[in-house]
């Protein structure tokens, strides 16, 4: 099976989540006590967003009409695909990464706050298009990709991504994932898309899968706030001293 890339399109996000801190196993109290209740259900952890994720979810809230963060990569399969055993590989990358299991809560509260499902089950379609011409499916297809980006994500519902996967030909597939900026960016995917084929192998093969430990991203939010704002302000202000004019970003 080969995998190629078909109008794939992202915009980078918030950094990396490889830190090594400590993972918290219950919620920080402080954030519960700001209105979320201990109570409510299918809730695995609670944290704060990265500044990051804060403009990111305000941009979003201002700009309800049109959504520049929603993400959609559309790839191209060669070869046989088993479906089921792809959909599994999807459910289970959902399950291993907390931070797609991520919905963004913020009203009455002081600061907005992420909160990762325990459970979600992730929108997975699958369409058979092979009684169409090649000409036919590649106007369907830009119709299909148009509509999905007309589908706006709701930052407070996870999960805030799903897929679509489309078969051609008995030996060609197309799979569309569709996702927004707020969860990851495109140093996320290589990561994400390495552990997502050799999910889908041991699938196949009915055999387990050699992955290596997850880190969830609540590290990274971890170390983020025991950094100094102060002297991250000073090496920047050092680091583009000199500069006079703006620099126009198209």
């Amino acid at each position: 099976m080969r995998l190629s890339a078909k109008g794939a399109c992202a915009e980078s996000g918030h950094a990396s989540m490889r830190y090594s801190v400590r993972t918290p196993t219950r919620p920080d109290p402080q954030l519960w006590a700001q209105g979320i209740s201990m109570a409510m259900k299918n809730v695995e952890d609670v944290y704060r967003l990265s500044s990051m994720q804060e403009m990111m979810l305000l941009h979003t809230l201002a700009n309800t009409d049109r959504d520049v963060l929603f993400n959609q990569f559309c790839y191209e399969i060669c070869g046989t695909l088993d479906v089921s055993a792809f959909r599994l590989a999807w459910q289970q990358i959902v399950a291993r990464h907390p931070v797609l299991r991520t919905a963004f809560i913020w009203a009455n509260l002081k600061q907005p706050v992420q909160v990762v499902r325990r459970n979600v089950n992730l929108p997975f379609s699958v369409l058979d298009w092979q009684d169409l011409s090649a000409d036919e499916q590649q106007e369907k297809l830009r119709l299909f990709r148009q509509n999905d980006r007309g589908i706006a994500f709701d930052p407070g519902t996870a999960p805030l991504m799903r897929v679509a996967v489309i078969r051609l030909t008995s030996e060609q597939y197309i799979f569309i994932w569709s996702c927004h900026h707020l969860l990851l960016d495109r140093w996320c995917l290589s990561t994400l898309f390495e552990d997502l084929f050799s999910l889908y192998e041991s699938n196949r093969k009915l055999t387990p899968a050699r992955l290596s430990e997850a880190v969830p991203f609540r590290n990274y939010i971890a170390w983020i706030q025991k950094q100094d704002p102060a002297e991250a302000d000073e090496l920047w202000r050092h680091a583009l001293q000199g500069f006079t004019t703006t620099t126009l970003m198209t």
